[in-house]
């Protein structure tokens, strides 16, 4: 209802007042009856439309609170990813480094070996550089997958 509800009282009064000044109170009954049930209904509808409100309230914060707990969820994916890729590239070149030593040094060895006419230990030293190259490989992969 627009109007204020003692406008349309006032209104309905004067409708029920007869040009003599007697009232016609069956009338004047019967239109504040329909009056305030009016009324009713406007504040029932507005009743249906604050619940209705307050229910769409309640699914927005549940929708900000999962948006949130996502958000939360992908950062600390994101930092455990992080954390992963620094491990696997400080263990790879921490790796690396002796490994490389351990082939120089083979490779030196082979050679004294090959020189001094000791073709079996010049064998068994070959297959351990071919070993070490292949672990060093392996570890060049997965230096290359934390770079990715």
């Amino acid at each position: 209802m627009n109007r204020p509800v003692h406008r349309v009282l006032e209104r309905q009064l004067r409708k029920a007042t007869a040009p003599d000044g007697r009232i016609d109170l069956r009338a004047l009954l019967l239109a504040v009856h329909e009056t305030y049930g009016e009324h009713d209904r406007d504040l029932q509808r507005i009743d249906r439309a604050n619940a209705l409100m307050a229910e769409e309230l309640e699914e927005m914060a549940s929708i900000r609170e999962r948006a949130s707990a996502a958000e939360m969820a992908r950062q600390a994916a994101d930092a455990a990813s992080a954390a992963k890729t620094r491990f696997l590239a400080n263990m790879s070149h921490e790796l690396r480094t002796p490994l490389n030593a351990i082939i120089g040094y083979g490779e030196m060895l082979a050679e004294e070996l090959a020189a001094g006419g000791q073709l079996l230990l010049q064998n068994d030293a070959e297959r351990m550089l071919t070993a070490a190259r292949h672990l060093l490989q392996l570890i060049g992969g997965v230096l290359d997958l934390t770079k990715i």
